[in-house]
C-alpha cells in the first residue's frame, strides 16, 4: 500500500513540475509590436540586454515578420556588398545583397557571426516572411516561414560586443513587425504558434480597421425638425452667384 501511494505521490509531483515548467517559461518579448519602416537604421534593443538575451547563457531567439523590398538598385549584378538586415553589429548579422537584378523577388543572403560565415538561401522579397534565428551553444539554426533554411555549428562560441540590435537601413525599403527576441532556443512548434499569431490566414500581419464601427454614424441634418434653426437634407444649397450690372449687361 505504501509503495502504491508512493508512486503515486512521485507521479504527481513530476506532472505538477512540468506543468510548473511550461507554465513558468518566458515569452518571447515583442521589440516591435507596431508596423515599422525598414528604410532607416532602428535600434530595436539595448547592447546589454540584447548580449544577455541572445548571446550569452546557453541559448537564445530573435524572431520577426519582415517584408523586404531592396531599395539600393545601384550595385552591378554579382555584387557582394552585403548589408545587414537585422543583427548585433560585430557579433551577429543576417545580411543581404541589395540589389539583385536577375532576381527581383529574392535576395542572396547570410549569416555572419563574428568571423564565421553561414550561407543561406535566396531570402524572399515583397512578400511577408516569418524570419527566426535560433542558436543553442555553438549551432545556429535559421528560419524561412518554419522552415529551416540553414543549420550550422560554429567553430568559436559568439562574442558578444557592446553593440545594439538593429534592424533596417537605407539600401532597404519595405516593413517589419513583430521583431521578438527570448533567452532560449524556441521549439519548432513553439515558433510555428509564434508566427501564428502574428499573421493572417494569408500569412501577413492583419491589417487593422480604419474605423472600429461597422456603420457609419448618419448626420443630424437628416432629423431636421420643422421649426428648429437647420435646414434639412432637401434644401437647395445658397445661391452664391452675384449679377453683373453695368451699361454693357
Amino acid at each position: 500500500m505504501l509503495i502504491i501511494f508512493g508512486s503515486i505521490l512521485l507521479i504527481c509531483i513530476v506532472v505538477y513540475a512540468l506543468l510548473a515548467y511550461y507554465y513558468t517559461k518566458e515569452a518571447p518579448l515583442d521589440l516591435v509590436p507596431k508596423m515599422t519602416s525598414l528604410n532607416t537604421r532602428t535600434d530595436i534593443y539595448s547592447s546589454n540586454l540584447a548580449a544577455t538575451k541572445f548571446l550569452s547563457g546557453a541559448g537564445g531567439t530573435i524572431a520577426g515578420m519582415f517584408n523586404v523590398h531592396m531599395g539600393d538598385r545601384t550595385v552591378a549584378l554579382g555584387s557582394t556588398n552585403y548589408t545587414t538586415l537585422i543583427g548585433v553589429v560585430g557579433s551577429i548579422e543576417l545580411q543581404l545583397v541589395p540589389a539583385n537584378p536577375s532576381s527581383p523577388t529574392k535576395s542572396t543572403a547570410r549569416l555572419k557571426i563574428g568571423s564565421e560565415i553561414i550561407h543561406l538561401p535566396p531570402f524572399p522579397q515583397q512578400t511577408w516572411v516569418f524570419l527566426a534565428i535560433m542558436r543553442e551553444g555553438r549551432r545556429f539554426d535559421v528560419m524561412y516561414n518554419n522552415q529551416i533554411a540553414a543549420s550550422h555549428r560554429l567553430e568559436n562560441y559568439p562574442t558578444a560586443t557592446a553593440n545594439t540590435l538593429q534592424m533596417g537601413g537605407p539600401a532597404f525599403l519595405g516593413n517589419a513587425i513583430h521583431v521578438s527576441i527570448i533567452n532560449r532556443r524556441l521549439l519548432p512548434a513553439e515558433l510555428a504558434a509564434l508566427r501564428a499569431s502574428y499573421t493572417d490566414t494569408t500569412g501577413a500581419p492583419p491589417t487593422p480597421l480604419p474605423f472600429p464601427f461597422p456603420f457609419s454614424i448618419p448626420s443630424f441634418q437628416t432629423f431636421c425638425i420643422p421649426g428648429l434653426p437647420c435646414n434639412p437634407v432637401t434644401t437647395p444649397p445658397p445661391n452664391t452667384m452675384k449679377r453683373w450690372n453695368s451699361i454693357y449687361s
